[in-house]
């Protein structure tokens, strides 16, 4: 028997592709799905800013504006801003005066207070808008500068697909995985149809009481088995054969003697 035909073989087949049909629907779905869902959303074209992103250009940039008067830094902001419009960003001065807020901001004080630092710092940590907060220069003299980013832009771009596209992508793995369980289970159906098959080839029998040959299309167990039924039917036939032919020469015998 054919080691691939075997019926064992098929089953540990459907067993390896029980554990991997999640993951592999998953993974597919994200090639299929999700690239296609975020080219028509113009996602795969952005450059993707996280948030170390703008931790680092922040920092830099601060860094750049080592000694550098009001005017220098407040042109500095504007062509940040402009580079960044998504963002919200000013400067506070050594003396702790609010400097070029863009956009405007009314809850922004003129005048920082260490206190007002502290819960600055505490309220804007780990909430939304993501806000770098860093010291203009070396120094820590010269004041600092913030720069808010709402959360939503610093979200990886799968993050921000169309609500729709998760409904699509589920439903594709419920069919890849429905699709799965129907294979599976056309395949012990199709074994319980053939044994069903060769239990009624047992119960129907010719007019000599013999069981009618069944059709084997395989090689598997069930092949085997089927090929014996077969072999087991021809034999009868052979013997109810023989029986016959003696029968018919045990007659021809008592004939010629009385004759």
């Amino acid at each position: 028997m054919n080691v691939t035909q075997s019926l064992i073989t098929k089953y540990i087949l459907i067993m390896i592709a029980a554990v991997l049909i999640i993951p592999v629907s998953f993974f597919a779905g994200s090639w299929l799905i999700t690239v296609p869902f975020m080219h028509i959303q113009g996602l795969l074209n952005e450059e993707y800013k996280g948030k170390s992103y703008y931790e680092q250009i922040w920092n830099q940039e601060a860094k750049k504006l080592e000694g550098a008067n009001e005017k220098t830094i407040n042109q500095k902001l504007k062509l940040l801003k402009e580079k960044y419009p998504e963002a919200s960003m000013f400067w506070v001065n050594e003396a702790g005066q609010t400097q070029l807020p863009l956009p405007y901001h009314e809850s922004l004080p003129k005048q920082w207070s260490s206190s007002y630092t502290a819960e600055f710092i505490k309220k804007r940590y780990g909430n939304d808008p993501y806000t770098v907060i860093t010291f203009i220069g070396t120094d820590k003299k010269q004041g600092f500068m913030v720069i808010e980013v709402p959360e939503k832009a610093v979200e990886p771009p799968i993050q921000r697909l169309d609500p729709a596209y998760y409904n699509i992508y589920l439903g594709f793995v419920f069919i890849i995985v429905l699709s799965f369980i129907v294979l599976s289970l056309f395949f012990f159906l199709r074994i319980r149809k053939r044994l069903r098959a060769l239990q009624a080839a047992m119960n129907n029998k010719d007019e000599q009481g013999i069981p009618l040959p069944v059709v084997s299309e395989s090689t598997d167990e069930i092949g085997q088995l089927e090929q014996s039924f077969n072999q087991m039917v021809k034999q009868l036939h052979e013997s109810r054969d023989r029986e016959q032919q003696e029968r018919t020469a045990a007659t021809r015998l008592n004939y010629e003697s009385i004759a």
